[in-house]
């Protein structure tokens, strides 16, 4: 019984990892970004970064936003 349970687990973590991973790989547009809870935070930053008629992925949007905050200030 223990062994069973084990396996259906494991199965059951494997598909929420392939599900999270499709989601990271699902491409937004830029207006969907900025109507994001999880972008409040940086949507001046998306309203500057990112072009109109463009889809971008979560890890893309997120890496623009990174470099930007640590760009270098002269």
């Amino acid at each position: 019984m223990m062994a069973k349970k084990t396996a259906e687990t494991e199965e059951s973590i494997t598909e929420t990892k392939e599900n999270n991973v499709k989601t990271e790989e699902m491409s937004f547009s830029k207006r969907a970004f900025l109507s994001s809870k999880s972008y409040k935070l940086h949507r001046d930053l998306i309203e500057a970064l990112l072009e109109n008629g463009k889809s971008y992925t979560k890890k893309e949007v997120n890496k623009l936003i990174d470099d930007y905050l640590k760009r270098s200030v002269m």
